[in-house]
């Protein structure tokens, strides 16, 4: 079937057309596809044959998402013709179309108006990701920032466009685990830093906090883990944290439920090369 506008048309498959009613509210579709421009729509046609054959690799009978949710999809998806962000839409709609409430309206909105210069430099950022506990963060590290040539003014962009926060002004806590261990998630990586003494409940360390969008772009991206920085931070961590803190890293064989980590035997850190 053949859709027309003034200047042109789009030729989409009748099954195509027929998915994306049944994944949308039948009213706001049509409303929608009614009024969009050209351009945007052959950008929603692209990023729902994405959702379809996702499905179809899952084996998902995908459902509706809530009119408030789906309005916005479809305002943010539409704009996008990167094909690596349309992937993006793709799987929080998926991910919405599974449980409701998966994805924040704020995240489709810091989606919709991030440049394509700001998704690449957020992707290529996201390996220097720490978990700790259930935060996201970015360690404060004048060393490492000039090594991967995160300027200030990178980093302000990831501020300004709502993935990360502002500069630290003061260190953030966090507890130690009841094995007086602090463990901090790179990856396929784990930092362990263990308190020697065991007489400390919290380590204070400089981080950038990353947004609640930020995390959840952060877990559809699935990024990559880097080596080289994991052990560039580890050592220094182990610099400036002294003596009463070891350091290892360690490769992450499995995580369970309940958070328990399971590693490899051999502190990278020590490895010869």
């Amino acid at each position: 079937m053949k859709l027309k506008w003034p200047l042109h048309e789009i030729e989409i498959a009748s099954e195509d057309y027929a998915f994306m009613e049944k994944i949308a509210n039948n009213n706001l579709f049509k409303l929608v596809s009614n009024e969009m421009s050209y351009w945007r729509w052959n950008n929603l046609c692209r990023v729902a044959d994405k959702v379809k054959v996702k499905c179809q690799q899952r084996g998902y009978d995908p459902k509706q998402v809530a009119p408030k949710f789906l309005s916005q999809f479809f305002e943010g998806a539409s704009l996008e013709d990167s094909d690596n962000l349309q992937e993006i839409w793709a799987e929080i709609f998926l991910g919405e179309s599974e449980k409701e409430n998966s994805y924040s309206l704020r995240t489709l909105d810091v989606l919709k108006k991030m440049s394509h210069e700001e998704a690449q430099l957020f992707f290529n950022v996201s390996p220097l990701f720490l978990k700790i506990h259930n935060g996201l963060f970015l360690f404060e590290s004048p060393k490492l920032f000039d090594t991967y040539k995160l300027s200030y003014e990178k980093r302000l962009k990831l501020q300004d466009v709502g993935l990360i926060g502002e500069q630290p002004m003061l260190p953030t806590a966090f507890p130690f685990n009841s094995n007086h261990q602090l463990p901090i998630i790179l990856g396929n990586q784990v930092l362990i830093l263990t308190d020697t003494t065991k007489t400390r409940e919290i380590l204070n360390l400089r981080v950038y906090n990353v947004s609640n969008a930020g995390r959840e772009l952060f877990n559809i991206i699935n990024s990559s883990t880097d080596n080289d920085y994991n052990k560039a931070l580890g050592y220094e961590l182990e610099n400036t944290l002294g003596e009463s803190i070891s350091v290892s890293l360690s490769n992450i064989i499995s995580i369970s439920p309940n958070g328990g980590i399971e590693i490899e035997e051999e502190n990278l850190l020590r490895k010869e090369s």
